[in-house]
């Protein structure tokens, strides 16, 4: 899936696995720090109306308060998951002139930046709808981690994790595309993504999350995964 976003530029949505997983609502893995949250915040108004445009919406957005695994590698300040209802609707917000213009904002503002399209694959608002926004919860934590396996066979042990140590799975998913820009020139460039599998996990306190994620138990489950990350997170949206 490409697009001609501008006329000197191309890009690519390079599907993993299947190629007709781009054509389903899809979520965005935004895991990046701030050189300038004011620069950024600025961003955010000023592009939240290109993304309504195209039927997109932030489900989530929150600051990491404190890391409980994982190598700075890994780790990021800002964690943020925005719903697109497909690949093509994704293109159709980077194809706008008013996005590309307030986009240097974001350039200006953030650094480290991870990018990856996601499919969700578990998370109790799915009896509803997949692109429902998360309930509110006063503590939040994010693991993630790369690997070739399918995130499918590891669910039933997150689930049964999580419901052992008083936890709720709030979010389960791994990439299934990944956004290639390419000059006319002929230069491609691969935006950077380190988060491949992504789960979300809610409490009523930091310290439930603290206690089942440093649990014997629960370093084990993550432990057993490659470049794995774990923190706490401050929800802001």
């Amino acid at each position: 899936m490409e697009r001609w976003v501008t006329r000197g530029m191309k890009v690519t949505l390079e599907p993993v696995g299947q190629p007709d997983r781009l054509d389903k609502p899809l979520f965005a893995i935004n895991w990046f720090d701030t050189r300038s949250r004011l620069i950024y915040d600025l961003y955010n108004a000023l592009a939240s109306r290109s993304l309504f445009k195209v039927g997109g919406k932030v489900l989530f957005k929150g600051r990491v308060i404190e890391t409980l695994s994982g190598r700075a590698l890994d780790a990021r300040q800002i964690l943020l998951i925005v719903n697109y209802p497909s690949g093509e609707r994704f293109l159709d917000l980077l194809s706008g002139t008013f996005f590309q213009i307030v986009s240097a904002l974001r350039i200006l503002a953030v650094r480290r930046f991870s990018f990856g399209l996601n499919e969700r694959i578990d998370g109790p608002q799915l009896l509803g709808s997949a692109t429902t926004p998360f309930a509110r919860g006063p503590a939040w934590a994010i693991h993630h981690y790369a690997s070739d396996q399918d995130i499918r066979e590891n669910l039933e042990a997150l689930r049964e994790f999580a419901s052992s140590s008083g936890l709720e799975l709030w979010f389960v998913s791994q990439k299934i595309g990944t956004v290639t820009s390419e000059t006319g020139a002929g230069s491609r460039q691969p935006m950077d993504s380190v988060t491949d599998k992504v789960v979300l996990f809610k409490a009523a306190t930091a310290q439930q999350l603290r206690d089942g994620l440093l649990s014997p138990r629960g370093q084990q489950l993550v432990n057993t995964q490659p470049n794995s990350y774990v923190g706490l997170l401050d929800r802001v949206l």
